[in-house]
C-alpha cells in the first residue's frame, strides 16, 4: 500500500481531481467550523448567564434566611386566614340576625294588621248583635231567632277575641298552644 501512495503522489493530478480534492477539504473544514462555532456560542451563553445571575444577586448564600422568611410569611398568612374565617363566621351570624329582624319587622306589620282586623270584626259583630236585638223588639214573635243569632254571634265574637289574644301573644313571643281553634278548622 505504501507503494500505491507513493505512486499516487508522483502522478500528476488533473484539474478536475484537484477541484474535487479541494472541495472535500472545504466540506470538512466547514463542518469543523460549524461545530466550533456551536461550542463557542454555548460557552459564551453560559458565561453571560452566570455573570447576569451573579451580578443581580440571583444566587444567595443565605438560603436558610430565605427559608426562614418564607416560613414566617406562611405562618403570618395562616394567622390572617384564621382571622378572616372568624370574621366571616361573625358576619354570617350578623346576616342571620338581620334576616330575622327583617322577617320580624314584616311579621309585626302583618300581626298588627291582623289584630286590627279582629278588632274590626268584633266591633261589627257587636253592631250586628245590637241590630238583631232592635229588630227582635220591633217584629212580634221574633224572640226565638234572636236567641239563635245571639248565640252564633257570641261564639264568633269569642273566637275572634281568642285570635286577637293569640296574635298579641305572638307579638310578645309567648308560646302558642296549637291545639286552639285558631289553628284548627275555623282558621
Amino acid at each position: 500500500m505504501s507503494e500505491e501512495k507513493a505512486n499516487e503522489s508522483e502522478v500528476p493530478l488533473t484539474p478536475e481531481q484537484r477541484i474535487e480534492l479541494l472541495e472535500s477539504k472545504v466540506d470538512k473544514n466547514r463542518v469543523f467550523l460549524l461545530f466550533f462555532a456551536l461550542i463557542l456560542t454555548v460557552t459564551i451563553s453560559a458565561t453571560v448567564t452566570a455573570f447576569v445571575i451573579y451580578s443581580f444577586g440571583g444566587v444567595s448564600s443565605n438560603n436558610s434566611d430565605a427559608s426562614d422568611d418564607i416560613a414566617n410569611t406562611i405562618a403570618g398568612q395562616k394567622e390572617l386566614l384564621e382571622q378572616y374565617d372568624l370574621r366571616l363566621a361573625e358576619l354570617n351570624a350578623h346576616i342571620k340576625s338581620f334576616e330575622n329582624r327583617i322577617d320580624n319587622n314584616a311579621n309585626s306589620t302583618i300581626q298588627q294588621v291582623l289584630i286590627e282586623q279582629e278588632q274590626a270584626k268584633q266591633r261589627f259583630m257587636e253592631t250586628v248583635r245590637s241590630a238583631v236585638y232592635d229588630l227582635a223588639h220591633m217584629v212580634p214573635g221574633s224572640r226565638s231567632w234572636l236567641e239563635l243569632y245571639t248565640e252564633q254571634l257570641e261564639d264568633a265574637t269569642t273566637k275572634s277575641a281568642m285570635r286577637e289574644k293569640q296574635l298579641k301573644e305572638l307579638k310578645t313571643a309567648k308560646p302558642i298552644d296549637k291545639s286552639d281553634s285558631f289553628f284548627g278548622d275555623d282558621f
